[in-house]
């Protein structure tokens, strides 16, 4: 166990110091380059969440060798870590061999997931640097935007993740059905030791031109910024910025 925690935070040291190299080679060089790329590697997704539209676009998708090749080339452009998302990004067969790949590159990768195959992709999903969930609320909520026993599926999720020392963190969408939740959501950070991020669910649907049912009010989501821009000044499972949350 001591020699497994010692390679850890060997390992967090090294990612630091290569991100800040990164950061770094951009200020003094002042050169733009994809430094960290989000990915939308597969509109695709066995959920059908109420605030967004992605499931219902039906593209095409890129071949395994035509995402080795883009990712070879983000790696000699200087690209330190790549996010893939969605849809559900464990939906593609291939993922566990485009994670090798970007490993093999020296890439960190992170993965956004609804988390309900993360317990048959475990294997697949070993080497990933975080596991980005998407978490709506207390299980009642949480079902109502996601669908029954989406709740159930998350908590396995984060079961198997720290049974498989896979790092985590929560995006929560705000919406007229969780405004009133934040207590719980800065809790379920604080008991899984997970970094929280928040943001607003927007007028349309994500990639899509509909209303977005969930929504709140403007007047209502701006309601509780300043208490996460207090919770953010000691809280050190909030993860967004103060910038962001003024924003």
């Amino acid at each position: 166990y001591k020699q497994t925690m010692a390679k850890n935070i060997k390992t967090n040291i090294f990612k630091k110091i290569t991100m800040a190299a990164g950061i770094l080679r951009s200020k003094l060089t002042r050169s733009r380059f994809p430094f960290i790329v989000s990915w939308v590697l597969t509109n695709r997704c066995n959920y059908q969440c109420a605030y967004c539209g992605t499931w219902e676009r039906d593209t095409d998708e890129l071949s395994t060798i035509q995402i080795f090749k883009i990712i070879d080339e983000m790696a000699s452009s200087g690209t330190k870590r790549i996010s893939f998302t969605g849809g559900e990004p464990l939906l593609r067969e291939d993922l566990g061999k485009i994670l090798e790949f970007c490993k093999k590159k020296g890439i960190l990768i992170s993965v956004n997931s609804n988390g309900s195959l993360v317990s048959k992709k475990i294997k697949e999903i070993l080497d990933l640097d975080l596991l980005n969930l998407s978490l709506d609320g207390p299980e009642r909520v949480h079902d109502q935007l996601k669908g029954d026993g989406a709740f159930s599926e998350l908590m396995n999720a984060i079961n198997y993740a720290k049974h498989n020392n896979i790092k985590t963190a929560f995006f929560v969408t705000l919406s007229k059905f969780n405004l009133n939740c934040l207590n719980f959501f800065l809790d379920f950070a604080n008991d899984t030791e997970s970094a929280i991020f928040f943001q607003p669910a927007e007028r349309y649907k994500l990639r899509n031109n509909d209303i977005n049912p969930p929504a709140p009010p403007e007047q209502e989501s701006k309601k509780v910024m300043p208490a996460l821009i207090q919770e953010k000044r000691h809280n050190k499972f909030l993860a967004k910025s103060l910038f962001g949350l003024r924003h």
